[in-house]
């Protein structure tokens, strides 16, 4: 394992002991993040139904670029790049959009 990180390049290392120190962090600003969350709490159902939608979008958007524009010479690794976000379109965000419209109705 020792031998992996020495093969990596500093600014790499860097940037993750730089994320690792960031998200710890966060972790201990959890009562600003409270307050920041507090006056959307009544509206949770509605915010939550535009954020899954618009991750739905991205989501799309990334699979469709990803099928148009791959070549028959490029790697195969580009298709299934794009296919990964296919499938998390199909499996969590259309299902975690049922869900939302499932709460709203009832």
């Amino acid at each position: 394992m020792i031998a992996f990180i020495r093969r990596i390049a500093l600014p790499s290392r860097l940037l993750a002991l730089a994320s690792i120190v960031f998200f710890v962090l966060l972790n201990f600003q959890y009562d600003f993040f409270s307050a920041l969350y507090e006056p959307f709490r009544a509206n949770h159902g509605a915010i939550h139904g535009i954020l899954e939608t618009g991750s739905i979008f991205v989501a799309f958007s990334i699979a469709l670029h990803g099928w148009v524009s791959f070549k028959e010479t490029m790697s195969a690794n580009w298709l299934l790049f794009s296919a990964m976000f296919g499938k998390v379109l199909v499996l969590k965000d259309l299902a975690d959009l049922k869900g939302i419209v499932d709460t709203l109705v009832l």
